[in-house]
């Protein structure tokens, strides 16, 4: 009877995926995000961010779901609200999501 081997484990250590999924999304990003003009959504957000008064205002009357991301970008404002300043927050949101769904998959996938 013959014995039934697994496959031999990558060499290939998990930080240097992630860094280049990480590489390959800013390299996707990046030179692109500061062409074109702020959509409706983002200006909305940018305008609502702006000032603590019209925040709550939003907040109160309609979107008291997307309270956190308009405070996370009140701050980051800090830095300026030009289109690729503004869009970059979502950029760091993207970049923070890849390790959360490399974790995830090697919890669903990786046999126990």
């Amino acid at each position: 009877m013959e014995t039934i081997r697994a496959a031999p484990t990558s060499r290939v250590p998990e930080w240097l995926g992630l860094g280049a999924s990480a590489l390959l999304l800013l390299i996707l990003t990046l030179p692109f995000i500061g062409q074109q003009g702020l959509w409706f959504d983002e200006i909305f957000s940018v305008e609502t961010a702006r000032t603590w008064p019209a925040m709550l205002d939003v907040f109160a009357r309609y979107e008291n779901n997307m309270a956190l991301y308009y405070i996370l970008l009140w701050g980051w404002m800090a830095f300026g609200d030009g289109e690729f300043t503004v869009r970059l927050l979502s950029v760091v949101f993207g970049l923070m999501t890849i390790p959360v769904v490399h974790a995830i998959a090697r919890q669903l996938f990786t046999s126990r």
